[in-house]
Protein backbone atom coordinates (compact mmCIF):
# COMPACT_ATOMS: atom_id res chain seq x y z
CA UNK A 1 0.00 0.00 0.00
CA UNK A 2 3.01 2.22 0.51
CA UNK A 3 4.57 1.68 -2.15
CA UNK A 4 1.77 2.72 -4.73
CA UNK A 5 0.75 5.89 -2.16
CA UNK A 6 4.44 7.09 -2.92
CA UNK A 7 4.30 5.76 -6.66
CA UNK A 8 1.69 7.65 -7.43
CA UNK A 9 3.07 10.70 -6.50
CA UNK A 10 4.81 10.63 -9.64
CA UNK A 11 2.53 9.86 -11.96
CA UNK A 12 4.27 9.74 -14.92
CA UNK A 13 6.67 7.65 -14.34
CA UNK A 14 4.40 5.53 -12.43
CA UNK A 15 2.78 4.96 -15.76
CA UNK A 16 5.71 3.88 -17.51
CA UNK A 17 6.49 1.41 -14.62
CA UNK A 18 3.00 -0.04 -15.00
CA UNK A 19 3.18 -0.42 -19.40
CA UNK A 20 6.36 -2.63 -18.89
CA UNK A 21 4.19 -4.57 -16.40
CA UNK A 22 3.29 -7.44 -19.15
CA UNK A 23 7.07 -7.48 -19.91
CA UNK A 24 7.96 -8.70 -16.56
CA UNK A 25 4.57 -10.44 -15.55
CA UNK A 26 5.00 -12.50 -18.73
CA UNK A 27 8.46 -13.84 -17.84
CA UNK A 28 6.89 -14.56 -14.39
CA UNK A 29 4.09 -16.65 -15.60
CA UNK A 30 6.77 -18.96 -17.47
CA UNK A 31 9.06 -19.08 -14.44
CA UNK A 32 5.88 -19.49 -12.07
CA UNK A 33 3.15 -21.18 -14.02
CA UNK A 34 4.84 -22.91 -16.82
CA UNK A 35 3.32 -21.51 -19.55
CA UNK A 36 5.09 -20.66 -22.78
CA UNK A 37 6.94 -17.43 -23.47
CA UNK A 38 5.47 -14.82 -25.66
CA UNK A 39 5.24 -15.76 -29.34
CA UNK A 40 7.67 -13.16 -31.62
CA UNK A 41 5.32 -10.92 -32.26
CA UNK A 42 4.25 -10.29 -28.69
CA UNK A 43 8.15 -10.31 -28.16
CA UNK A 44 8.14 -7.28 -30.42
CA UNK A 45 5.42 -5.49 -29.02
CA UNK A 46 6.79 -5.90 -25.76
CA UNK A 47 10.39 -4.86 -26.42
CA UNK A 48 8.68 -1.78 -28.18
CA UNK A 49 6.84 -0.55 -24.98
CA UNK A 50 10.23 -1.31 -22.99
CA UNK A 51 12.20 0.75 -25.28
CA UNK A 52 9.33 3.92 -25.28
CA UNK A 53 9.96 3.65 -21.20
CA UNK A 54 13.96 3.81 -21.68
CA UNK A 55 13.46 6.29 -23.70
CA UNK A 56 10.87 7.79 -21.19
CA UNK A 57 13.78 7.74 -18.13
CA UNK A 58 16.95 8.46 -20.46
CA UNK A 59 15.21 12.19 -20.97
CA UNK A 60 13.12 12.30 -17.12
CA UNK A 61 14.72 15.23 -15.21
CA UNK A 62 13.83 13.28 -12.03
CA UNK A 63 16.43 10.57 -13.09
CA UNK A 64 19.26 12.95 -14.29
CA UNK A 65 19.17 14.14 -10.44
CA UNK A 66 18.88 11.18 -8.56
CA UNK A 67 19.30 8.96 -10.70
CA UNK A 68 17.89 5.65 -10.01
CA UNK A 69 16.75 6.73 -6.73
CA UNK A 70 14.04 8.80 -8.37
CA UNK A 71 12.07 5.71 -9.38
CA UNK A 72 12.54 3.54 -5.92
CA UNK A 73 8.69 3.24 -5.12
CA UNK A 74 7.62 2.77 -8.45
CA UNK A 75 10.33 -0.16 -9.47
CA UNK A 76 8.64 -1.31 -5.69
CA UNK A 77 5.20 -0.37 -6.46
CA UNK A 78 5.94 -2.21 -10.42
CA UNK A 79 7.13 -5.70 -8.99
CA UNK A 80 4.27 -5.35 -6.30
CA UNK A 81 1.38 -5.36 -8.72
CA UNK A 82 3.44 -7.78 -11.48
CA UNK A 83 3.44 -10.02 -8.27
CA UNK A 84 0.16 -9.24 -7.68
CA UNK A 85 -1.57 -10.05 -11.47
CA UNK A 86 0.89 -13.26 -11.36
CA UNK A 87 -0.49 -14.82 -8.10
CA UNK A 88 -3.99 -13.98 -8.90
CA UNK A 89 -3.61 -16.07 -11.92
CA UNK A 90 -2.43 -18.62 -9.61
CA UNK A 91 -4.83 -18.49 -6.94
CA UNK A 92 -7.68 -18.49 -9.55
CA UNK A 93 -5.46 -21.32 -11.57
CA UNK A 94 -4.73 -23.78 -8.39
CA UNK A 95 -7.56 -23.60 -6.21
CA UNK A 96 -10.72 -24.87 -7.08
CA UNK A 97 -13.47 -22.11 -6.29
CA UNK A 98 -17.15 -23.41 -6.87
CA UNK A 99 -18.34 -19.45 -7.93
CA UNK A 100 -16.13 -16.70 -8.91
CA UNK A 101 -17.46 -15.21 -5.82
CA UNK A 102 -14.99 -17.44 -3.78
CA UNK A 103 -12.08 -15.14 -5.22
CA UNK A 104 -13.42 -11.91 -4.29
CA UNK A 105 -15.00 -12.62 -1.36
CA UNK A 106 -11.78 -13.90 -0.01
CA UNK A 107 -9.23 -11.38 -1.24
CA UNK A 108 -11.20 -8.29 0.70
CA UNK A 109 -12.12 -10.66 3.50
CA UNK A 110 -8.08 -10.50 3.35
CA UNK A 111 -7.85 -6.34 2.46
CA UNK A 112 -10.30 -5.37 5.50
CA UNK A 113 -8.28 -5.92 7.83
CA UNK A 114 -5.16 -4.02 6.64
CA UNK A 115 -7.71 -0.63 5.70
CA UNK A 116 -9.44 -1.04 8.79
CA UNK A 117 -5.73 -0.65 10.72
CA UNK A 118 -4.50 1.78 8.21
CA UNK A 119 -8.44 3.51 8.80
CA UNK A 120 -7.06 3.24 12.33
CA UNK A 121 -3.92 4.75 12.23
CA UNK A 122 -5.04 7.49 10.13
CA UNK A 123 -7.11 8.71 12.88
CA UNK A 124 -10.18 7.84 10.47
CA UNK A 125 -12.34 6.80 13.52
CA UNK A 126 -13.10 10.48 15.27
CA UNK A 127 -14.04 11.44 11.52
CA UNK A 128 -16.57 8.85 11.19
CA UNK A 129 -17.86 9.49 14.63
CA UNK A 130 -18.59 12.65 13.77
CA UNK A 131 -20.32 12.51 10.45
CA UNK A 132 -23.57 13.02 9.62
CA UNK A 133 -25.18 9.78 8.37
CA UNK A 134 -28.20 11.27 6.02
CA UNK A 135 -30.02 8.63 4.23
CA UNK A 136 -28.57 9.88 0.76
CA UNK A 137 -25.32 9.39 1.87
CA UNK A 138 -25.78 6.32 3.33
CA UNK A 139 -27.37 5.21 0.06
CA UNK A 140 -24.46 6.72 -1.83
CA UNK A 141 -22.21 4.58 0.43
CA UNK A 142 -24.13 1.34 -0.18
CA UNK A 143 -23.54 1.50 -3.77
CA UNK A 144 -20.19 2.75 -4.11
CA UNK A 145 -19.63 -0.59 -2.43
CA UNK A 146 -21.72 -2.45 -4.59
CA UNK A 147 -19.68 -1.35 -7.59
CA UNK A 148 -16.88 -2.32 -5.44
CA UNK A 149 -17.68 -5.96 -5.30
CA UNK A 150 -19.03 -6.07 -8.90
CA UNK A 151 -15.28 -4.56 -9.80
CA UNK A 152 -13.56 -7.10 -8.08
CA UNK A 153 -15.67 -9.98 -9.11
CA UNK A 154 -15.66 -8.60 -12.92
CA UNK A 155 -11.59 -8.67 -12.33
CA UNK A 156 -11.33 -12.22 -11.03
CA UNK A 157 -13.63 -13.46 -13.80
CA UNK A 158 -11.73 -12.08 -16.36
CA UNK A 159 -8.15 -13.33 -14.83
CA UNK A 160 -10.41 -16.40 -15.41
CA UNK A 161 -10.65 -16.51 -18.62
CA UNK A 162 -7.48 -14.73 -19.96
CA UNK A 163 -3.55 -15.46 -18.98
CA UNK A 164 -1.82 -13.51 -16.17
CA UNK A 165 -0.30 -11.30 -19.60
CA UNK A 166 -3.31 -10.71 -21.21
CA UNK A 167 -4.64 -9.48 -17.78
CA UNK A 168 -1.74 -7.01 -17.07
CA UNK A 169 -2.17 -5.76 -20.72
CA UNK A 170 -6.04 -4.88 -19.89
CA UNK A 171 -5.14 -3.01 -16.45
CA UNK A 172 -2.31 -1.25 -18.76
CA UNK A 173 -4.63 0.02 -21.27
CA UNK A 174 -7.64 0.86 -18.58
CA UNK A 175 -5.48 2.36 -16.44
Amino acid sequence: VRSAVWARRRKKQNIVFRACGPLLVSVLEWRLLGRALPSRWSAVALSGIFACAAGYVASDNAFAMHGLRAYTWCGVYFVSICLSDTCGKQIISGLRWRTMWGPVLYTNLLASPVMLALGVAGGEVPRLAAAAWRPRGVALYALSCLFGIAISFTGWRCRALVSATCYTVLGVANK
